[in-house]
């Protein structure tokens, strides 16, 4: 009979434990779910306002320089060494984020 109350007292505390402890988690999740939500929000807001006028700056920009100019840029792969830099520089932001390497 002691057993079997012992038995039920410990099930009781397993229960309230797990309930415990889903609550913070469900708490968490909700609040990372809801700002993740915002995020995406206020980036579409601002990116459909600015990145058009961006995207046509740049497009403007882009055809405005010489055909001989980028006849050369061509020829020497301005596009790939721009893009090899950049990911270089990424690739050094990372590293130096890493505590013990950087």
């Amino acid at each position: 009979m002691l057993s079997y109350i012992k038995g039920l007292f410990q099930d009781f505390a397993t229960w309230l434990y797990d309930f415990l402890m889903w609550w913070p988690k469900t708490i968490f999740a909700s609040l990372m779910e809801g700002l993740a939500e915002l995020f995406v929000y206020v980036m579409d807001t601002l990116c459909a306002q600015t990145c058009s006028e961006s995207i046509s700056a740049i497009n403007s920009g882009i055809s405005g320089i010489p055909s001989n100019i980028l006849y050369f840029a061509d020829i020497l792969h301005v596009g790939t060494g721009i893009g090899l830099m950049l990911s270089a520089y990424g690739i050094r932001f990372i590293i130096r984020r890493i505590p013990i390497i950087g």
